[in-house]
């Protein structure tokens, strides 16, 4: 008689199982919440970027209004007889405050006018323990969009 030295099926699912389990505990972390603050900070920096190269690839100036709930860019140019806006929403879960309130894109310097700080800031303060608010700094010099936990300077 010969002997089978084979897993059965019972045990290869058994143990697929457990393996989801723990690769399941481990990403469900504590610092996943600081890290969706992090993500929508660079989420906004990104899009901001992106405003900035179509700017620069259309030959125009833009305008960004910022409000609690995201942010509304207006260029310069028409398409199809109507002004071009671009929104930006935020998850629900922040809201946006900014020391100003309109930011101006200047195509001759290929940077913003004057530079201001956007804080993104969690709406329910029960939600985050470790981080409550990250900021997309918007510089003058050199026209660098950049995010950071600190306040800057």
């Amino acid at each position: 008689m010969r002997k089978n030295n084979a897993f059965t099926l019972v045990e290869v699912l058994t143990g697929l199982v457990v393996i989801a389990l723990l690769t399941a505990a481990m990403t469900m972390k504590s610092g996943s919440s600081r890290q969706s603050i992090r993500r929508e900070a660079e989420r906004l920096a990104a899009y901001i970027n992106s405003l900035m190269q179509t700017a620069d690839r259309n030959r125009t100036s833009f305008s960004l209004s910022c409000y609690k709930w995201g942010c509304i860019a207006g260029y310069s140019y028409r398409l199809e007889g109507k002004e071009y806006l671009e929104k930006f929403t935020i998850n629900p879960k922040y809201k946006m405050t900014s020391n100003i309130n309109t930011y101006y894109y200047n195509l001759k310097n290929n940077k913003f006018s004057q530079g201001g700080t956007i804080t993104i800031t969690v709406t329910n303060e029960d939600d985050i323990k470790d981080m409550k608010k990250y900021y997309v700094i918007i510089a003058v010099m050199g026209g660098r969009v950049r995010t950071s936990p600190n306040p800057p300077d």
